[in-house]
């Protein structure tokens, strides 16, 4: 499952979940790569996505497919307890 929303020049990445039977044989970077041509597509010139701090898998895994922490802090989704960190790829 994937889900994204294009605003203007970037894209938001909301999700990416691969049930677990099925993680590890590149279904997750079939749908980044399904979203990066989508946000192509729309325009767009980086997506970004948000990561929760205390998420190894994930952190790992948009960093196997190109993203980069991009030093910001999502304030709406960040909790006292938990940060979420913004994550960017470029398109160009």
């Amino acid at each position: 499952m994937s889900a994204c929303v294009a605003n203007g020049d970037e894209v938001e990445l909301y999700a990416v979940w691969v049930a677990p039977a099925y993680r590890r044989i590149g279904i997750g970077r079939a749908l980044i790569d399904y979203g990066r041509a989508w946000a192509h597509s729309k325009g767009a010139a980086r997506i970004r996505v948000g990561i929760f701090e205390d998420n190894p898998a994930a952190l790992a895994f948009y960093g196997s497919v190109g993203f980069s922490n991009s030093g910001q802090i999502d304030p709406v989704l960040s909790t006292e307890e938990r940060a979420v960190l913004l994550f960017t790829i470029s398109l160009a």
